[in-house]
């Protein structure tokens, strides 16, 4: 088990999820997960795993974004909960993501929920993106978790925008956040991360334990 203090100096390259998570979670035995630094050449050539990278930002200089006209950010609340859904799984369709209502609600029963880091896109009214954070108050960790928009109001900084005011909001009591994106997702999150202001390159593999050579 590492320690709070070990997962401090280096979030992103000890675990391969925040630490709040390798309290609760158990990776299952058939599930093997290993940092880039620690896989032999060729261990892994012929199987399907999947790649994810994890990023750290220090919540300094972060980028003031204008919003497009006509679009604006507000706190998303109960009432928007089915509608935050819908948009989810609509901006995950390449990827088979689906998420109810009552996903989102419980969502709100965890111990790193913070309301004010539920940040919505808006146009004419409709919810139309989202960023989702967590905050972890014992080490002081905001966890970006969620980040879409919907396809046909890409491509107008509205990512950017919410992201840096989603990470603003941190600044009075986060010491730092981290955020996963999956290698090879074809919407390429990692270059939004960056131009936010997120850096690293701790990569971690997770490969199922019957593929191994």
């Amino acid at each position: 088990m590492i320690s709070k203090e070990e997962y401090l100096k280096n979030p992103c390259g000890t675990l391969s999820i925040p630490y709040y998570k390798s309290k609760v979670i158990k990776t299952p035995e058939h599930i093997k997960i290993f940092h880039e630094d620690d896989i032999l050449n060729g261990v892994f050539a012929d199987c399907i795993e999947r790649k994810f990278l994890r990023l750290k930002h220090e919540l300094r200089d972060i980028l003031d974004v204008k919003l497009s006209d006509g679009y604006n950010l507000k706190i998303i609340d109960k009432l928007e909960y089915a509608n935050l859904a819908e948009l989810i799984n609509l901006s995950y369709l390449h990827l088979g993501i689906s998420v109810s209502e009552k996903d989102v609600s419980e969502w709100t029963e965890s111990i790193v929920y913070r309301s004010d880091l539920w940040t919505g896109v808006y146009f004419e009214g409709k919810l139309i993106g989202a960023v989702i954070s967590d905050f972890d108050s014992d080490i002081k960790e905001g966890i970006v978790e969620w980040v879409q928009i919907l396809p046909d109001h890409r491509r107008r900084g509205l990512a950017l925008c919410a992201l840096c005011e989603n990470l603003k909001m941190m600044q009075n009591s986060a010491s730092f956040a981290t955020v996963s994106c999956e290698i090879g997702n074809i919407t390429n999150p990692e270059r939004l991360y960056r131009k936010a202001g997120f850096h690293g390159n701790d990569i971690w593999h997770i490969v199922s334990e019957n593929s191994y050579k």
